[in-house]
């Protein structure tokens, strides 16, 4: 069958780019944050027996997995060597159920750029000096 996927934290939101996309509603900045979710069997399936996580196609893995009906997972966005800032991102989550079948969910997130370095700037003592 298949599986309902629940986002508990952070939440869904609509932004269009120039087209109307689901994001989850945060703008990571490079400092992982965490994001919880619950998965929920469909029947004849009783409850979910395997999960798996990518990050822009980087098998990546859960912060915290509990339960099976629901099965809470719990991981971080943001932080991640495989993300692209200034972009959207893909975190893929693969749930398997009691029942043999797989369903596969793709949550989309925004990482802002990189802030630029003060490497350009001289300073003295929080002074910028000019000669």
């Amino acid at each position: 069958m298949a599986a309902l996927l629940r986002l508990v934290g952070p939440a869904v939101a609509r932004y269009f780019d120039p087209g109307p996309d689901d994001l989850v509603d945060s703008f990571f900045d490079g400092i992982p944050m965490p994001v919880t979710v619950e998965v929920y069997p469909f029947q004849p399936a009783t409850r979910i027996t395997a999960q798996k996580l990518s990050i822009n196609g980087a098998a990546r893995d859960f912060t915290g997995v509990s339960g099976q009906n629901p099965t809470a997972l719990q991981f971080t966005l943001g932080g991640d060597a495989g993300e692209t800032a200034g972009g959207i991102n893909t975190a893929m989550l693969s749930v398997t159920d009691d029942a043999g079948s797989t369903t596969h969910f793709s949550l989309r997130y925004f990482r802002v750029a990189a802030r630029p370095s003060n490497a350009e700037q001289t300073s003295s003592g929080g002074q910028t000096s000019r000669k």
